[in-house]
């Protein structure tokens, strides 16, 4: 079954560890609307797909072609690959560069999360005086 691309948005930009408010105020949006446009409620133009896609850090066919089952399966999958050999060698590669990307998605999470470990302990300390 085929992913809706509202579903793929939000498995990426949970990835990122982007709220629904922040991918919102970044397109100029309200909350409700962009959540919308997670749930395939409201129409999803290219112009506004480029934008989400550049937000994320993607291209809109990394979005067009995500496939979360592919994040969760593919130490399973390369695995199945290793075993039944040299047929399998295009799959390997796709999982490789996914898995690439999925690893920079998590670096840049951390990133993320330690910037703001760190305003928050500036803003604590502020607090303090």
């Amino acid at each position: 079954m085929e992913q809706k691309i509202g579903r793929k948005i939000k498995k990426l930009r949970e990835l990122r560890n982007y709220s629904q408010d922040y991918m919102a105020a970044q397109l100029g949006i309200s909350q409700s609307t962009y959540s919308q446009l997670e749930t395939e409620d409201a129409g999803l133009s290219p112009d506004r797909l480029e934008k989400i896609a550049h937000l994320l850090q993607i291209t809109v066919s990394d979005i067009e072609n995500f496939d979360e089952r592919m994040i969760f399966n593919v130490t399973q999958h390369n695995e199945k690959i290793e075993s039944q050999g040299v047929g399998y060698v295009h799959h390997f590669h796709e999982n490789k560069n996914m898995s690439e990307k999925i690893f920079q998605l998590q670096e840049d999470k951390i990133r993320l999360l330690e910037e703001q470990v760190q305003m928050l302990k500036e803003k604590i300390k502020s607090l303090e005086k």
